[in-house]
């Protein structure tokens, strides 16, 4: 649930920023202008399970960008096998107004903390060649079989033993109790009949 929140949220906060770029910035006549966003799906994964990587391109302006190519150089592959795409990207041409995605999937072959970092981008703009650097993923935190597990168990164990002990502390007085008032009743009865000479 929590993660749901949290991408909901990103997506949000995504869709604010690419309104205050739009807002803010001042666009000169046919020049393209890049918003070039990273995120994680998620900030915390298993060794050996799948990190997946979305680059969102926008293109702010009013013209086109052309020769556009993205590099990620924050996950090296000492610590992480590519599953799928390319730690590049590139697109030849992307039209004002329009988007474009690209998609990495690694898998993390260590367990620690890694910083993702911002990828690189450069597009040519008319004559000119612009570069720039995409919005920083948050720390990457990834833990072993074992640790998951633990962090993610059900702990019926645990439930079991405090059930027992609930009933302990709930359930013996609640019995003593009723059966007291039971032997109270039967004294009461057995008092409050006539008694016959």
């Amino acid at each position: 649930f929590l993660v749901c929140v949290c991408s909901a949220m990103r997506q949000a906060v995504i869709a604010l920023v690419v309104l205050l770029v739009v807002a803010v910035v001042s666009v000169s006549a046919e020049e393209p202008q890049l918003a070039v966003f990273k995120n994680l799906q998620q900030s915390y994964a298993v060794q050996g399970g799948e990190v997946v990587i979305n680059f969102h391109i926008y293109n702010l302006g009013d013209g086109a960008a052309h020769d556009f190519k993205l590099e990620d150089t924050a996950y090296e592959s000492d610590n992480f096998d590519v599953v799928y795409g390319k730690r590049t990207a590139s697109f030849e041409k992307i039209p004002a107004g329009s988007s474009v995605s690209h998609t990495l999937v690694l898998k993390p072959k260590t367990t620690g903390r890694f910083n993702a970092g911002a990828a690189t981008y450069t597009y040519r703009a008319g004559k000119k060649t612009v570069s720039g650097q995409s919005t920083q993923a948050p720390l990457l935190e990834i833990v072993n079989q074992r640790d998951h597990e633990r962090r993610s168990d059900s702990f019926y164990l645990e439930w079991a033993v405090f059930l027992l002990l609930t009933i302990g502390v709930v359930g013996l007085p609640s019995y003593v109790a009723f059966t007291a008032s039971k032997e109270i009743a039967s004294r009461v009865t057995k008092s409050s009949k006539p008694k016959s000479n």
